[in-house]
């Protein structure tokens, strides 16, 4: 079947059977392969083989068709792959430069194109009959994709090809998928744009190139990568995301508030990113829309770092909300991958779902709960009354009572607080870190233990930076309600 005017599909057959591309703002040792590719990286081999091969070609001719492969992202029908890598041990020369000192190990990732199948990118955009020659001569000579290794020969295809990987929230892509982001040219993007040197991006320490963006999309189950770890886009109305922190060296559990605010601050920088005509989101900044913070009773994101394998090293962090979110909530924070805090960590979104999904101690049912973090007053403890009739107000025990009541938390047997001698998760409260990037640090740090007169269920996270992971609480050992997590 002939393609009508106004498509375009760009097929690509890698000839080593081999796609070697590294995903942008990753190195090359992370295994992090930039895949399906994007259609920057396209794009920019398209004009890299037209200024290489033909370079008579005027401006005026190409531009067109760059601009119409920028206005829409483009649809892929992905061949069956799987992931490999090689791995090169580097001698590491000493200063002195006479001698090797050690060797260092690097990764090589790539993917491997089963089935001698062929790659397709489909733009629906307006483009004449002449134009498609015109870009039919160009990728004809373009002689690879990706990296130098990624030999490919490309040509534009004639027959309408069926799509495995869309943009999210295409009908084309339904069912068991899974989600990626890849980075693709704004509809504005211009010819000069997509020839920016990526060295004077890293000179400038400039995260994005210019007029880009990073899209969601959904790959088929079929075409998912053969050892790549899914991210399932599963049912809606959910009110929790999963992330499992990796990486060499994960932050301490007294970082914890650092963590979570840093986590937030990269989500929302993701959500302004992929929405930049939207209102910002209510429910994972805390904020009105004039930037008023919300009097929603606590019902916005809670971003919870917790350390589950070992209990003194963050390994996951859950972001709960009592209202579901959005799919662009969901999206934004599906797109973090890489937060700052001090050293770089990486997350890994595992899923999302409901409070009940999932084995975590902080999402467990129990009526007695037990600090993991340090509690911390938001109100400083004072005395009223003089004489016999001088006692103490707003202590730590009334205030996570009346917080508890104003959460609509059922009835409470007991709250029994602990010194500031006494330690929680194996450190002394005070070694905690209790500010935010912005913000006074908190005092009164300590631990408690709430006694409920029925079994309720997490998260349960009180006092000051309670939405970033101080003030957590977990069942206490063995009170956990049977069949629930302990």
């Amino acid at each position: 079947m002939r393609v009508a005017v106004g498509m375009i599909t760009l097929g690509f057959h890698f000839d080593a059977g081999r796609y070697h591309a590294t995903k942008w703002a990753t190195s090359a040792s992370e295994g992090q392969i930039d895949w399906p590719p994007s259609p920057w990286r396209i794009l920019r081999a398209i004009v890299s083989s037209w200024k290489t091969y033909h370079d008579d070609i005027p401006d005026d001719a190409m531009s067109p068709i760059i601009r119409a492969m920028c206005s829409e992202a483009p649809k892929f029908r992905l061949p069956p792959a799987s992931q490999s890598h090689t791995r090169h041990y580097v001698p590491v020369i000493s200063h002195d430069g006479k001698s090797l000192t050690k060797t260092e190990k690097m990764i090589d990732a790539f993917l491997v194109i089963g089935g001698n199948e062929t790659l397709y990118v489909m733009w629906s955009c307006e483009i004449s009959e002449e134009q498609k020659s015109t870009l039919q001569a160009i990728v004809q000579d373009l002689r690879y994709l990706g990296r130098a290794e990624s030999w490919c020969h490309a040509f534009v295809a004639d027959e309408r090809i069926e799509p495995n990987c869309a943009p999210l929230g295409s009908d084309d892509v339904v069912g068991d998928a899974q989600i990626t982001d890849i980075m693709c040219p704004r509809h504005d993007a211009t010819l000069e744009n997509i020839c920016v040197r990526v060295q004077d991006l890293h000179y400038k320490n400039t995260p994005y190139p210019p007029k880009t963006t990073m899209i969601n999309y959904v790959i088929q189950p079929h075409a998912k990568i053969g050892t790549r770890a899914a991210t399932s886009y599963l049912a809606q109305d959910a009110t929790v995301v999963r992330f499992r922190i990796t990486g060499s060296v994960k932050p301490k559990i007294t970082e914890v508030v650092a963590v979570g605010d840093a986590f937030k601050r990269v989500a929302m920088a993701k959500y302004r990113r992929q929405n930049p005509d939207v209102e910002m989101s209510g429910t994972l900044s805390g904020r009105n829309p004039d930037r008023s913070v919300k009097k929603d009773n606590h019902s916005h994101a809670f971003f919870l770092p917790t350390a589950e394998d070992n209990s003194r090293v963050l390994d996951h962090i859950t972001v709960v909300s009592k209202e579901p979110f959005t799919d662009k909530e969901i999206q934004a924070l599906g797109a973090v991958k890489k937060v700052w805090r001090d050293k770089m960590f990486c997350t890994v979104y595992m899923d999302k779902g409901k409070t009940d999904s999932w084995d975590a101690a902080i999402l467990g049912s129990a009526r007695k709960w037990e600090s993991i973090t340090p509690y911390v007053p938001n109100r400083h403890p004072k005395f009223r009354g003089t004489g016999s009739d001088r006692k103490k107000v707003d202590s730590p025990e009334d205030q996570i009572v009346r917080e508890l009541k104003n959460r609509g938390f059922p009835s409470i047997k007991n709250v029994s607080v602990r010194g500031s001698d006494a330690r929680v998760s194996g450190f002394l409260p005070v070694e905690f870190r209790r500010w935010r990037k912005s913000g006074l640090a908190a005092f009164g740090a300590c631990s408690a233990t709430i006694e409920f007169n029925e079994s309720v269920r997490g998260p349960l996270s009180l006092g000051h930076s309670s939405h970033f992971g101080l003030g957590m609480f977990a069942p206490a050992t063995g009170t956990a309600t049977e069949g629930e997590s302990a």
